[in-house]
């Protein structure tokens, strides 16, 4: 994670720390919002943030704009501001983390028989004629 005591803004940290997590992170940032979806968005106040992997949105949060750009040089502000970034970087990369540990997982591979069998019926029938 970035210094514990530089004093960037919500926007950078965030941006930093996802960035040493994977250069797939994206964030965007929209000045508006759907009222259906973000009730309490208040145009001009407000921002829409998007945390995207590629192309693919996967995280989305409603922010003032002045906590997003401000550059935190109190120490209370900073606190405050890091813990809202760290439960979203956590959560980021714990699936991330998930997501690739379940795909290393080895699958059981067997083995075909080179024996070929022939059919019980066959045997069967086979064994009525000698008696």
């Amino acid at each position: 994670m970035s210094n514990i005591l530089s004093n960037c803004s919500y926007e950078s940290y965030l941006k930093d720390n996802l960035g040493m997590i994977s250069n797939k992170f994206k964030i965007k940032v929209y000045k508006r919002a759907g009222s259906e979806k973000w009730e309490g968005f208040k145009s001009g106040t407000d921002l829409r943030i998007q945390i995207r992997w590629e192309d693919r949105e996967i995280f989305e949060f409603l922010v003032e704009k002045n906590f997003w750009y401000q550059i935190n040089s109190n120490k209370e502000d900073r606190k405050y501001m890091r813990m809202w970034a760290d439960e979203k970087i956590n959560k980021l990369k714990s699936g991330i983390i998930k997501k690739k540990a379940k795909s290393t997982t080895t699958k059981k591979v067997y083995k075909k028989s080179t024996k070929k069998n022939e059919p019980y019926t066959q045997n069967l029938f086979e064994k009525m004629k000698q008696k």
